[in-house]
């Protein structure tokens, strides 16, 4: 057997992740430690990954404010920019999240402050308008 067909038969693709070792037992035992840490996330420990995607979603948004606060331009073209380059990063990886409701309200409420002051609207703009 060659050294290519070895390589392909220890390899085991989960979703965008390659797992790779000299032996099969190998692969397995990453795939454990992977399913592992996966598992552990669903009780809970996601919190620091979503503080994370939050700033990664800061981060970028501090990145385009030229363009995302600019009143010149359309909010067409900002909202192509925001979904372009702010909202991946915040929602890098999160098809896999086991999310609580909570967790999501955190990135909810983070996605809406950034809409908000890209489109120049306040809370006090809100409640005058009730």
């Amino acid at each position: 057997m060659s050294t290519v067909q070895n390589i392909k038969e220890a390899m085991l693709f989960a979703d965008d992740i390659v797992l790779v070792d000299e032996s099969r037992d190998g692969v397995e035992r990453k795939l454990e430690r992977w399913r592992g840490t996966l598992e552990e996330r669903a009780d809970g420990s996601l919190d620091g990954e979503i503080i994370h995607r939050i700033q990664s979603g800061w981060k970028n948004w501090k990145r385009t404010t030229g363009v995302l606060c600019d009143q010149k331009i359309s909010a067409r073209v900002k909202e192509k920019v925001f979904k372009s380059v702010v909202r991946p990063a915040m929602l890098y990886g999160a098809e896999r999240w086991p999310i609580k409701k909570a967790q999501e309200n955190k990135l909810e409420v983070a996605e809406m402050r950034m809409l908000r002051w890209m489109l120049g609207v306040t809370k006090r703009d809100k409640s005058s308008l009730s």
